[in-house]
């Protein structure tokens, strides 16, 4: 993950893709809500940047619900280094579009959510 986070520092998503695509391979076949969280970050990352505050806040939604079932949270040196995907989807939708899909991410378990973050690294191939 950290090498696709620096390639999405640098400006650089296609490459950023790619590299979170194996990682996301990696941090799903463990099963564990945790490595599935951070999965999902990157890729909530991503589609903030490309300004889909949709996917962003389907992202986040789905994140919190495997953060709170890890007994995890998001480091802050994300948000430091890159925004706030959640604050940025806020502010792009309106309260009951954020709500939504923020719900529907957060009604996920990890099944579907592993299944989603696998879904979406095939989408950005």
């Amino acid at each position: 993950m950290s090498l696709a986070g620096l390639r999405m520092l640098n400006g650089e998503l296609d490459e950023a893709r790619v590299i979170l695509r194996e990682a996301v391979a990696v941090l799903v076949e463990s099963q564990s809500p945790m490595m599935t969280g951070m999965a999902l970050a990157g890729h909530a990352i991503l589609a903030n940047r490309d300004g889909d505050a949709v996917r962003t806040a389907r992202l986040m939604g789905a994140m919190a619900r495997m953060n709170e079932e890890s007994g995890t949270a998001t480091p802050p040196f994300v948000l430091t280094y890159f925004g706030d995907p959640e604050a940025s989807a806020r502010a792009e939708l309106d309260a009951d579009a954020f709500e939504r899909a923020y719900a529907d991410g957060y009604a996920m378990g990890l099944n579907q959510a592993r299944a989603y973050a696998i879904e979406l690294s095939q989408l950005n191939a």
